[in-house]
């Protein structure tokens, strides 16, 4: 909190809680075509439920729920040469394509029966963390330690931290993130953390994490991650909101990412993009980001700006059309993207100053699945570069997240019991969160 853009932060998150609050799910404006995918997905549902392809006792090996990465021997490698490497090749669909059609039959029984249950319209175009739902749809983890996976490239910040120009600490900073965006297209959904929950761990290389939810509603949470000696210290806050609209979830984690460098108190910022799930009731399933990622120094008046499916705005209906015939495919995946590297002086909040000159000082392009490169030298190949997930700390606070019982009844395969825990927990949140509202009735009062 003694960072020198704290205040800017401060009054970022409170526009942000504000504009949760005002609007909370996170898919935005209806349009009509959503609509009728939202009449298509039901009938599908309909269909394959009369068809007995949803069974309700239909289970799941609960190892699948687990990122592959995080598993004994990590990420299956692709062993041909990279010219055959699929994720390489831009004559695909874009985005990250979820291959276990077992998982997501699953998921798909699950939620009709939870529609069927409650009512579609209960659900329809809400924000899904406002949602109680079943535990048999959940990973054995909370969302506390799933924010770190797309930290998983840590090291980038190590390299940062050494780099003396200020340009090469950006090219450094953006691969970081860049490069841990596939780690985040996970399909089993975490738990959501209780207010006050904390988690605690470590990276391979020694820097040290602490993670807490601060806030209930909305879902808020804050991080501070350390370097190894200190070079650096990674902070900033998450507000999340994920709507769902018959075939599609939007999600988006709201609030800065702040890197602060020890050597000069040089800071770099910059938030996530929004992510948008396709196939969730019916027909492929893939995962996307959307419009852009803009970072800033203000210190040193670089920003860069990456921005996602440049050539093809539409990608969804343009793959749709193609697919039927009538349009031809996309010149590149949406899952490519471009960008530069520019220095431009900034206004008082930090932000590029767009009446003052312009350089650029380096071109960005590649894809969030395989690699990113500055003016056509790779600085991340996702067939070189491995990611480090860290490992849980031994003797945590009583408010880790491994401590909830529902989460360690889940992970022994006790879905009953789990099912059981998560109600109580939910139930005690709710008293709480009555308990403090009426405790500030009675302050204003006062």
């Amino acid at each position: 909190e003694k960072s020198s853009s704290w205040q800017a932060v401060s009054k970022q998150k409170e526009n942000t809680m504000s504009e949760i609050q005002d609007n909370p799910a996170a898919g935005g404006p209806v349009s009509q075509e959503e609509e009728q995918e939202d009449m298509q997905a039901l009938q599908q549902l309909e269909a394959q439920c009369q068809s007995g392809e949803f069974p309700q006792d239909q289970d799941v090996d609960l190892a699948s729920l687990i990122p592959e990465f995080l598993r004994e021997g990590g990420e299956q490698q692709f062993e041909g040469p990279e010219s055959e490497d699929p994720r390489f090749s831009t004559d695909r669909p874009g985005g990250f394509k979820t291959n276990d059609p077992k998982l997501i039959k699953y998921q798909r029984g699950i939620v009709f029966h939870m529609i069927k249950s409650i009512g579609y319209s209960l659900i329809k175009h809400r924000d899904l963390v406002h949602i109680s739902l079943p535990v048999r749809i959940f990973e054995p983890r909370s969302y506390l330690q799933r924010l770190t996976d797309a930290w998983s490239y840590i090291d980038y910040l190590t390299y940062a931290a050494q780099a003396t120009d200020p340009v090469e600490r950006m090219k450094n900073v953006v691969t970081f993130t860049v490069a841990g965006m596939h780690l985040a297209c996970l399909q089993a959904k975490p738990f959501n953390p209780i207010l006050g929950e904390t988690w605690q761990a470590q990276f391979p290389n020694g820097a040290n994490a602490y993670l807490e939810q601060v806030t209930h509603h909305p879902p808020g949470s804050r991080w501070y991650i350390t370097g190894p000696h200190n070079e650096y210290q990674f902070h900033g806050w998450g507000v999340y909101s994920a709507g769902f609209g018959g075939n599609t979830i939007k999600a988006h984690q709201r609030g800065p990412h702040v890197v602060r460098f020890t050597d000069d108190g040089s800071e770099i910022s910059w938030t996530c993009p929004p992510l948008q799930i396709r196939g969730v009731m019916y027909g492929d399933r893939h995962t996307c980001y959307m419009n852009q990622i803009q970072f800033r120094c203000p210190q040193h008046n670089i920003h860069a700006t990456v921005l996602f499916d440049a050539e093809n705005k539409g990608f969804f209906k343009s793959v749709g059309r193609w697919l039927m015939g009538k349009k031809k495919p996309q010149t590149r995946p949406n899952d490519w993207f471009t960008g530069e590297i520019y220095r431009q002086a900034c206004t008082a909040e930090g932000a590029p100053d767009t009446t003052q000159p312009k350089e650029t000082l380096s071109r960005i392009n590649g894809s969030w699945l395989a690699f990113i490169e500055f003016d056509s030298r790779r600085t991340w190949n996702i067939r070189e570069q491995r990611p480090t997930p860290p490992h849980a700390i031994e003797n945590p606070l009583p408010s880790d997240s491994r401590n909830r019982a529902d989460l360690a009844n889940l992970a022994a395969g006790r879905l009953d019991e789990a099912q059981s825990a998560k109600e109580v927990l939910e139930n005690r949140q709710r008293h709480e969160a009555k308990l403090r509202k009426e405790h500030a009735k009675r302050t204003q009062k006062a």
